[in-house]
Parts: structure tokens; C-alpha cells; sequence
């Protein structure tokens, strides 16, 4: 129902990841946005490891580990796509730039993002921040002018927004900076 209303019903990245070595942060329990079975490479990181679990037990061809986003545990270039699906609003915003740069380090052709953001009118987005407070224990929902400030410095040449009432979602691609 939620993924209906924030207009994810039939969202899938499988054309990005289908045949790639691919690396899920966050992955929690389950993968509604592409299927790790047709990727060439599937990891997955979660900072729960009961999350972690579900997934081995899910995927057991893939590498699922407890790690942080902030130290990834993988070498350089080390993936062709790295996700990032509804995680980055649960991290301390103060830790988005650590993030940031430790996915762009593993990542050799894109990072994907699909997050929560906040409307810019000032009651729908108090009422999405609301929503959010009692339901989703997120801490960080920027605006699109805050993404792109966040964003600053990479080339994101695919950004879409969704969501059927409030445009409450987005989704990036994000291509890696040379370091």
C-alpha cells in the first residue's frame, strides 16, 4: 500500500542492475526495487544484524554483512552500482557527506538513490514531516533544494520525483567523481 501511495508500485531499477556487480546499503529484509538473482554480483550491508539474517536467508547467493555506510568493508571500484533505497533519511544528516564518500569510493559507474523528500510548500511538507515523525523514525528529509546543495560537486544526470500526493519521494542516479 505505502509503495502504491508514494507512487513505487511498479518502480524497478533491474535495466541498472541486471548483469552487474551490485552493492545493497541498507539492505534490510527484503529487495522490492530490482532482483539480486539476475545481477552478476549481489552484496548487501545492513547495520542490523537481525536485518542481515533475513537477507542470507533470502539471498543465499548473496554476501550480506553487518557493516556501516560510513566504512564499507570492500576495496575501491569494488561494484559497478551501488543502492542507497530509503536509507540515507535514517542516518544523522551530519554523516551524509561520510556516506556519500565511502559509496562513491566502492562504486565504479553509479550510486542510485531512492529516498524520502520533502515537499516545498509549508503545509505539505509539515504534514509529510509529521507523518514521518510518528511513522518512519527517519531524521533527516531535505528538500529538493537541500538535495541539490547535498549533492553539490557530482553529476547527477537522472532525477525524478514521485509520490501520487505529494511528490514525497525521489530517486537519483548519481555518477561517482574521479578522486
Amino acid at each position: 500500500m505505502l509503495s502504491l501511495l508514494n507512487g513505487l508500485g511498479r518502480f524497478r531499477v533491474n535495466d541498472r542492475t541486471r548483469g552487474k556487480r551490485v552493492l545493497d546499503i541498507g539492505c534490510g529484509p527484503v529487495q522490492l526495487y530490482y532482483d539480486p538473482g539476475q545481477t552478476r554480483q549481489h552484496a548487501a550491508v545492513d547495520n542490523s544484524p537481525e536485518m542481515v539474517e533475513v537477507c542470507k536467508r533470502r539471498y543465499p547467493s548473496s554476501r550480506c554483512l553487518v557493516a556501516s555506510a560510513e566504512a564499507l568493508p570492500f576495496e575501491d571500484k569494488a561494484f559497478d552500482i551501488v543502492t542507497l533505497f530509503f536509507v540515507l533519511h535514517h542516518i544523522d544528516f551530519k554523516k551524509w557527506a561520510a556516506v556519500l564518500a565511502e559509496t562513491q569510493r566502492v562504486s565504479k559507474e553509479k550510486i542510485l538513490v531512492l529516498d524520502h523528500i520533502r515537499h516545498d510548500g509549508w503545509l505539505r511538507g509539515n504534514l509529510q514531516q509529521n507523518y514521518w515523525n510518528l511513522f518512519d523514525g527517519g531524521k533527516a528529509y531535505l528538500r529538493k533544494k537541500e538535495w541539490a546543495s547535498t549533492l553539490k560537486g557530482f553529476r547527477v544526470p537522472q532525477f525524478q520525483r514521485k509520490g501520487v500526493f505529494f511528490g514525497n519521494v525521489c530517486y537519483f542516479e548519481i555518477e561517482p567523481r574521479e578522486c
